[in-house]
């Protein structure tokens, strides 16, 4: 009996050990992590100044066609148009997309503007943040900058 009652308990041993031991419960199925967004394809990016910048009409709005390409996180956004300065970026992140804007536009014969700023696109249609400087100059020795937080964009996907 004594050997039964041995046995049937080294059984129960290998089988509470086998199954993970007796104190530790269960764990449920991990949370798989966060999706990035893929972005890529044509847009419209709407880019509005501050209120507060004392900017000519034509540079307080601005509205651009981009193609967006995507590489993993990577993104890069090219600005359709008569751009000198090009280079605007991104990183998709789950939720949206942080965006860093560089370029500078001929607006037409006389005038330019310049832009650098850096926000975060949330893909909620809404118009979100954008915190950097506005730069407006022309031929004629007009120079004027603006450095907000609040200026604004919003970007729209195209079919």
């Amino acid at each position: 009996m004594r050997t039964t009652t041995t046995c049937l308990a080294a059984v129960l041993t290998v089988l509470v050990s086998a199954c993970g031991g007796g104190g530790s419960s269960p764990t449920g199925p991990s949370t798989p992590p966060a999706q990035i967004p893929q972005v890529a394809g044509t847009w419209t990016i709407t880019l509005v100044a501050s209120t507060a910048c004392s900017l000519p009409a034509a540079a307080r709005e601005r509205l651009y066609t981009a193609r967006v390409t995507q590489s993993g996180a990577e993104v890069a956004i090219n600005l359709i148009g008569n751009f000198s300065v090009n280079q605007s970026t991104g990183v998709a992140r789950p939720g949206g997309v942080d965006v860093t804007f560089l370029f500078t536009e001929q607006l037409n014969s006389t005038s330019f503007l310049s832009v650098y700023g850096t926000g975060f696109a949330d893909l909620s249609l809404s118009f979100r943040p954008m915190s950097g400087t506005i730069h407006y100059f022309d031929i004629f020795y007009t120079d004027r900058s603006c450095i907000a937080t609040d200026h604004r964009f919003i970007a729209t996907r195209r079919p």
